[in-house]
């Protein structure tokens, strides 16, 4: 399953309005602002926005039925409603209308693709002995994603792994490494052998 995470960088547009007075509305924000954003971390799952409109003053007037649009649909689509659904990854504009009006915000789309490790096949080592693994996190389009967590795990007693990817032999016997990013999951066996 691939997950997304999307992150607002900004949400107000400030904006003039043909022909309307000035004591009324001054802008349109787009809402959640970036304090009340949580972020939507699966393909297909959506998070809903409201157009605002604000006062010189920034007082809230009304929160009213804004014109929607992406503008990139490969990366995020919007219905009427103001709710954004990721779709790939990338980076998309989400823009409100309202009365002349517009306000727009900049949203980035990150999907985890998949998860390959160095060395990639099933090991053997000793009791003891360790072994360096490296994970390499790829989104959706095959581009690394450099600043992707991977949470590294190991099934079974006879290797354990730290954070670093650093595994050791502990017992005879065979254990999994996992190295997990988002809902991606990598798994190699590691078979542990006693001395010679």
């Amino acid at each position: 399953m691939l997950r997304a995470t999307i992150r607002c960088t900004s949400v107000i547009a400030l904006l003039a309005c043909a022909g309307c007075p000035q004591e009324s509305i001054q802008r349109l924000e787009i809402r959640p602002t970036p304090e009340q954003f949580f972020p939507l971390n699966r393909k297909g799952l959506a998070m809903p926005f409201t157009a605002h409109v604000l006062d010189k003053n920034n007082f809230l007037i009304a929160v009213e039925t804004a014109t929607w649009k992406s503008s990139d649909e490969s990366v995020l689509t919007v219905d009427v409603t103001g709710k954004v659904t990721a779709i790939g990854s990338g980076s998309a504009q989400l823009q409100a209308e309202y009365k002349g009006f517009t306000a727009t915000l900049p949203i980035t789309v990150k999907i985890v693709g998949k998860v390959e490790l160095t060395p990639a096949k099933d090991l053997t080592i000793k009791m003891r002995q360790t072994q360096q693994f490296t994970a390499v996190v790829k989104n959706d389009r095959g581009q690394v994603m450099t600043d992707q967590k991977v949470v590294w795990s190991m099934m079974g007693y006879a290797a354990d792994v730290d954070q670093t990817g650093l595994v050791r032999g502990q017992a005879i016997g065979e254990s999994v490494l996992q190295a997990k990013a988002g809902d991606e999951v990598a798994r190699i066996k590691i078979n542990v052998l006693d001395y010679e």
